[in-house]
């Protein structure tokens, strides 16, 4: 892990602007928050920290994914989350004191930009903004889990690869005359860890919906969505 502290030479106010906790700050005040934070770069399936560590930072993501997830006894991964630029990780912990209650990874080479503890509790005591956005977007994170543990437990493998390939589209989907274009960043065991299910079911499932029509696969991990109503409507 490559760590660096120059911050204000690499973060923008423009970046932090488009970060939700952030947008509601004018210019200058984001000019004045911009010190506290700092670069940090993790090279793919690298642990960015483990559940039950200490909390002593919150992480934006700038470039790059970042899977949050849980470890059973028996060392099955559960994926909770795939966040992805914008997002920040992980606010529970500095606000109630305890450890990281995830296990982070880097699911690409990813550049976060870090901010210690006591320096973003004292950005939310000087600009009540701040501490108003987080109720809402950890409300929004508690609804895409519930999501995922009702699609777990309810629907079928095709639904569920669906709705993630779907998921996908919504933030990186290129559209084209033939229908749109998804960069797959994930293997289809990271996939499956997300599903809850085995990378050959994942990959059957894949294959199936090739049959259908629906989707077509692309050398260097591009998925084409063909016919996006049939796919919703899976």
């Amino acid at each position: 892990m490559q760590e660096q502290h120059a911050a204000t030479a690499f973060i923008t106010v423009q970046f932090l602007k488009s970060v939700r906790l952030f947008s509601n700050l004018s210019r200058a005040e984001i000019e004045q928050i911009k010190p506290n934070f700092f670069p940090r770069k993790y090279r793919r399936r690298e642990t960015i920290f483990l559940k039950g560590d200490p909390c002593q930072t919150l992480y934006i993501i700038h470039t790059g994914q970042v899977k949050l997830s849980e470890i059973s006894e028996s060392g099955r991964e559960q994926a909770l989350l795939i966040l992805n630029k914008g997002d920040f990780f992980d606010v529970v912990p500095i606000i109630d004191g305890g450890p990281y209650p995830t296990t982070a990874t880097a699911l690409s080479n990813v550049l976060l930009y870090a901010i210690y503890k006591q320096d973003f509790l004292t950005i939310t005591s000087e600009y009540p903004v701040v501490a108003n956005a987080v109720l809402p977007y950890l409300g929004g994170i508690m609804r895409e889990m519930a999501d995922l543990v009702a699609d777990i437990s309810f629907e079928g493998m095709t639904v569920r690869i669906a709705k993630l390939i779907l998921r996908y589209a919504e933030i990186q989907g290129v559209p084209t005359p033939d229908g749109v274009l998804v960069k797959r960043t994930l293997t289809h065991q990271e996939i499956a860890d997300i599903l809850g299910t085995d990378r050959e079911v994942v990959t059957r499932s894949l294959i199936d919906l090739q049959k259908q029509g629906v989707i077509d696969m692309k050398e260097g991990k591009q998925i084409l969505i063909k016919d996006v109503g049939k796919l919703q409507n899976k």
